[in-house]
C-alpha cells in the first residue's frame, strides 16, 4: 500500500525541497556563518529531516482495507462501514486518523466531521468532494504488529454516490510536524437510492389489465391448463373441471398457467424541473415517487422500463426490465439537471430541450401496455414522444398542466401520494 507524504497537512519545512535548501544553508553557515546562525539552521534541518523520516516510517507497513460488501441504501437509512487495519512493522504508530472526504452534495455524512483545513480545500475541489465538511475518526495509537477493526457509522441524507476510494489513514511523527497518508484498499462506492415514500400503485396496475389478478399482479391464462387438483372450499365455480365431473370422477378444479401482464414504461423528464424556472424540491420528490413506484411494482411482479433524459451526469438512458431494479434506482440516484445555459447575450438562463433515447422507447412499444411521462409541467412533453406513442397509451403525470390541446390523459402527482390516515 502506497505511503504518501501528506504535504497539505504537514509543515512546509518537511518538504524535500525545503530540507535540501535548509541543508545547503546549514553547510554554508558552517563554513562562513556565525555559530548562532549555524545552530539555528542545523536545528531546523535536523528537526525537519527527523520529522519527515519519522512520518515515513510510521506510514510504512500500515495497511487498511474496507470489509463491508453491501453498499446500497435508501435515503434516510444508515449503515456501518467495517475497516480492518494492520501494522506490519516493528515500529509503533503514535497516532492515526481516518480521513473521509464526503460527497459534494453531502449525500452521506459521518458521525464526526470538521471543516477542511486550508491546504485540503484544493485537493477536495479537484476530487469533486465537499469543501464544507470532511469526515474524521481519531483512532489513537497502534502497537507493532497489532490488528485493529473499526466500524464507521454513515447516514444517508439524500440520493447520490459516495466514493470511498479517497478515504485515507493519516499518521505521522509525535510532534505533529510531518504526516503521511495511506490509501484504504477496496474502496468502491456507496449508492444512496432516492427516499422511499408511501405511494399509490393503482393507476399503474389499472392500465395493464381489466381482469381480476392475484396479490402478485399476475393473471391466469384460461387457455392453458397446467394441472388439476381436488376441489377446496372457496374455489371459484368457473374453475371446475366439468369434463372430469361428467365422467363421474371426483370434483376437481383446473389450475391455469400464470402469465405476467404487459410491461409499463416510465419516462422521467428531469429538465422540465430545471432553468430558467427551477423546481428542484419538486424534482427530488418526483424522483422519490418514481423510485417508490418501481419498488412497489416489483413486488406486484410488474416489469418496468425506465427512461431518463440526458443530464449533467450523463447521456439519456433507457433501463429495461432485465437490467434489474437496482440499475434503475442507480440511474435515478445519479441524475442531475444540465448545467445552466445562458442566451446569446449572456444575461438570462434559457430552457434546454429534454433529450431521450428515442430508439429504445420506440422498441419497447410492442411489449409495453402503457407509458407514463413524469414532468413538472405536462406542456414539456416533446413532440417526438407525443407522435411516437398513441394517445390512449400515454398518461402525463405532473404538478401542473398548461397545455393548450389536451389530447393525452393527465394525472396530478397528488394521486400518487398515499396519505397517512
Amino acid at each position: 500500500m502506497k505511503n504518501k507524504h501528506a504535504s497539505h497537512a504537514s509543515s512546509i519545512f518537511t518538504s524535500i525541497p525545503c530540507i535540501i535548501v535548509t541543508g545547503v544553508f546549514t553547510f554554508i553557515a558552517a563554513l562562513y556563518g556565525t555559530p548562532m546562525v549555524f545552530s539555528l539552521l542545523s536545528a531546523l534541518f535536523l528537526l525537519a529531516l527527523f520529522s519527515r523520516v519519522w512520518a515515513w516510517i510510521s506510514g510504512k507497513g500500515l495497511k487498511a482495507e474496507i470489509r463491508t460488501r453491501g453498499r446500497n441504501l435508501f435515503s434516510g437509512e444508515s449503515m456501518d462501514i467495517d475497516i480492518e487495519i494492520r501494522n506490519e512493522k516493528f515500529f509503533p504508530n503514535a497516532w492515526m486518523d481516518l480521513i473521509m472526504p464526503l460527497p459534494k452534495k453531502l449525500s452521506i455524512v459521518t458521525e464526526e466531521t470538521r471543516k477542511p483545513d486550508q491546504g485540503e480545500v484544493i485537493p477536495l475541489l479537484a476530487g469533486h468532494f465537499s469543501t464544507e465538511l470532511i469526515g474524521i475518526k481519531r483512532l489513537g495509537s497502534m502497537r507493532p504488529f497489532e490488528e485493529m477493526k473499526i466500524s464507521v457509522p454513515l447516514h444517508a441524507e439524500r440520493r447520490g454516490v459516495c466514493d470511498l476510494s479517497s478515504w485515507t489513514l493519516r499518521t505521522g511523527d509525535g510532534i505533529g510536524v510531518s504526516e503521511s497518508e495511506i490509501r484504504i484498499e477496496n474502496g468502491g462506492i456507496i449508492v444512496v437510492y432516492p427516499a422511499l415514500l408511501e405511494v399509490n400503485t393503482a393507476p399503474f396496475l389499472k392500465n395493464l389489465w381489466n381482469a381480476d389478478t392475484g396479490s402478485r399482479g399476475v393473471m391466469e391464462d384460461v387457455s392453458v391448463i397446467r394441472s388439476t387438483r381436488d376441489y377446496q372450499k372457496g374455489d371459484s365455480i368457473k374453475h371446475v373441471n366439468w369434463r372430469m365431473l361428467a365422467r363421474s370422477l371426483p370434483l376437481s378444479v383446473n389450475v391455469y398457467e400464470d402469465i405476467l401482464p404487459k410491461s409499463i414504461h416510465l419516462i422521467f423528464d428531469g429538465e422540465s424541473f430545471s432553468g430558467p424556472s427551477y423546481h428542484l424540491n419538486e424534482m427530488e420528490e418526483m424522483i422519490s415517487i418514481i423510485a417508490s413506484e418501481l419498488v412497489e411494482l416489483k413486488h406486484h411482479g410488474v416489469r418496468c422500463f425506465l427512461s431518463i433524459c440526458s443530464g449533467a451526469t450523463g447521456k439519456a438512458r433507457c433501463i429495461i426490465p432485465k437490467d434489474g431494479i437496482d440499475e434503475a434506482l442507480y440511474a435515478l440516484s445519479l441524475y442531475e439537471p444540465l448545467e445552466e445555459k445562458l442566451n446569446e447575450a449572456g444575461l438570462e438562463v434559457v430552457a434546454q430541450p429534454s433529450e431521450f433515447e428515442l430508439t429504445s422507447i420506440s422498441k419497447s412499444r410492442s411489449g409495453v401496455g402503457h407509458f407514463f411521462y413524469f414532468a413538472y409541467d405536462s406542456a414539456s412533453l416533446p413532440e417526438t414522444i407525443a407522435n411516437m406513442i398513441p394517445e390512449d397509451n400515454l398518461t402525463l403525470i405532473s404538478y401542473i398542466d398548461t397545455r393548450d390541446k389536451r389530447s393525452q390523459r393527465h394525472m396530478s402527482v397528488e394521486k400518487l401520494r398515499r396519505r397517512e390516515k
